[in-house]
């Protein structure tokens, strides 16, 4: 966790997010992490079955930060946490990311379905993209001041 020292109307003293995490629900656990894992390549990793060895919770997760090289490349870190239940069939998750059209093109060439990228209204970028169990994971990126 990183602590801001510094009160200002915009930046709160204390800890500052470094990513977020979200729930995620899937009738085949196994067949979600493969997606995601295939899809839009993060790690995957089983945290429990149950006495039937039955996956019941499991995580997917981006690389972590000391992975990057420089400063320039962090991406905040995203955890999806997959429990067994009835999947959503609309937006399960907003998730911000700093390199948007990789995301798109390696989601492009590792899936079925096509997505492009998309301007909102205050000039944020965005691409939906729908998972193997029909939810939809909303990716966006900030705009930068030149193109506002």
């Amino acid at each position: 966790m990183i602590y801001s020292h510094t009160t200002t109307q915009f930046i709160p003293e204390g800890p500052l997010s470094m990513g977020m995490e979200s729930v995620y629900y899937s009738n085949d656990i196994e067949k979600t992490l493969s997606w995601f894992s295939t899809t839009l390549g993060w790690l995957t990793r089983i945290e429990l079955k149950d006495d039937d060895q039955t996956i019941v919770y499991a995580s997917a997760y981006t690389v972590p930060y000391q992975q990057f090289i420089s400063p320039a490349d962090m991406q905040p870190k995203i955890k999806v946490h997959i429990l067994q239940g009835t999947p959503r069939k609309d937006m399960v998750s907003i998730i911000p990311t700093t390199k948007l059209e990789k995301l798109v093109a390696l989601a492009n060439k590792n899936s079925k379905e096509k997505i492009s990228i998309q301007k909102a209204y205050n000039g944020n970028l965005y691409a939906n993209l729908t998972t193997i169990d029909g939810s939809i994971l909303t990716f966006y990126q900030e705009a930068s001041h030149k193109d506002l």
